[in-house]
């Protein structure tokens, strides 16, 4: 499966060998949220393992996910990257031979990085932290 981005977009998505993808490059939508729709087989879930193995394992001695169950059968490893224009803001990529992830950033606390999308705007930053808003008597 090949897939060639769309204009308009201030976040878009790589992927090189994961599952059955042998190939992507997609832009993400300017609205807030973006939903992945496809028939059975076509890499849904694989994209989904990659976006969350950027996080890593979270509580100390949780195992890491295996590159194994990422990487297409084709290759022996394979990569995701998100880019803000054309300036990748994190990557990580898996190898099977060795059983290797690679993240870089070497940190990134995925919830923070896919918070957003609301009124992104090309030239705007694309990291933000949500503010909780409060009503004054409500208790901290």
């Amino acid at each position: 499966m090949n897939t060639v981005a769309s204009d308009d977009a201030c976040l878009s998505i790589k992927a090189k060998h994961i599952g059955p993808i042998m190939e992507l490059e997609g832009k993400l939508s300017l609205k807030g949220q973006n939903l992945l729709f496809a028939t059975s087989g076509t890499g849904k879930s694989f994209i989904s393992r990659a976006l969350r193995a950027l996080d890593g394992p979270i509580e100390e001695g949780e195992k890491d996910i295996d590159p194994a169950d990422v990487v297409s059968e084709e290759s022996t490893d394979g990569a995701l990257s998100l880019l803000e224009g054309t300036t990748e803001i994190t990557k990580i990529t898996f190898d099977k031979t060795f059983g290797l992830i690679t993240r870089s950033p070497s940190q990134i606390h995925l919830p923070c990085l896919l918070v957003r999308l609301r009124r992104c705007r090309v030239g705007e930053p694309i990291l933000r932290t949500r503010r909780r808003h409060r009503s004054p008597d409500h208790p901290r």
